[in-house]
């Protein structure tokens, strides 16, 4: 199950580097906020009016609770890998996005957050992934509170980053009304408020990874010929992990097994030169 060769060139044509605003402290997704000083975006002034929540769909339907849950991985990923592309058209509810995050432990900038999110219930979801160990008390009335998903042990550099950052997308993927999917990290915070943001991303058919390919050590040095022929040289490229996709993507991305496969085994910190996979593992996926 792969993208399609249109939705991959928009995508890698949207998202030049120069468009990323992440450096794990600012918020990376002002990549796509970020254009509104594009020329294109001056004279399309209409996509970044303020959110306007009068449209044809019934209301969302409540936050559960917790998003705790026994299921296996296997099985999160396989109900994930079999939800609608399409969210809202299928439900006929508002669009949401999911705000995906990745982080240690307590969330530093919470009250950045709290504010950002404020007035907005039924336009966002939010998922976070802890350490497990992690034993932190959200209070009842914060936006985090109930938010977090069973999570395992992440490490810098390693595999595991992408497994954790797949496993947040296919929790997102349980709720269809779930559109757009932005990956964060506990340091980033955004530059814009909700309502900007909101109608930039649910108005886009798009997504936003910063993706680009280069002879240098820091990416084609790091690619291991056994990937070949599922992964060719040419096709290996390199992005910041902190990503904004869509629906058809994400649920591509919990699906796959082939690509992930080659980088588990293929793509590992401890050779040398060592390899980062959760800066190649989705542009390269795309590109593919």
């Amino acid at each position: 199950m792969k993208a399609t060769r249109q939705d991959r060139s928009k995508a890698t044509n949207h998202a030049k580097p120069h468009y990323l605003i992440c450096s794990c402290l600012l918020f990376f997704f002002a990549f796509a906020l970020g254009m509104v000083s594009n020329p294109y975006l001056q004279s399309h002034r209409e996509l970044c009016k303020p959110c306007e929540t009068s449209l044809n769909f019934s209301l969302p339907a409540p936050e559960p609770v917790s998003l705790m849950h026994d299921m296996s991985e296997e099985e999160l990923l396989w109900r994930a890998s079999f939800a609608p592309k399409i969210g809202h058209v299928l439900s006929s509810r508002v669009p949401k996005i999911a705000f995906l995050f990745l982080t240690r432990g307590d969330l530093p900038l919470a009250p950045f957050w709290e504010e950002f999110f404020k007035g907005h219930d039924g336009l966002y979801s939010i998922y976070m992934h802890p350490d497990p160990a992690y034993s932190g008390l959200v209070p009842r009335n914060s936006v985090f509170f109930g938010r977090r998903i069973p999570s395992k042990p992440v490490r810098w550099g390693q595999i595991n980053v992408i497994e954790a950052e797949r496993r947040l997308i296919a929790n997102a993927l349980l709720d269809s009304s779930n559109e757009r999917f932005v990956l964060l990290s506990e340091s980033c915070i955004p530059l814009y408020n909700f309502s900007m943001i909101y109608t930039y991303l649910v108005n886009s058919d798009v997504s936003y990874v910063g993706s680009f390919h280069d002879t240098t050590p820091g990416c084609l040095g790091r690619y291991n010929p056994a990937m070949a022929p599922q992964i060719t040289a040419e096709q290996w490229h390199k992005a910041s992990q902190w990503v904004e996709i869509n629906r058809a993507l994400a649920v591509e991305i919990v699906s796959d097994e082939k690509y992930l496969s080659l980088f588990q085994k293929f793509c590992l910190i401890s050779w040398k030169p060592p390899c980062f996979s959760d800066e190649h593992y989705i542009p390269t996926f795309m590109a593919a």
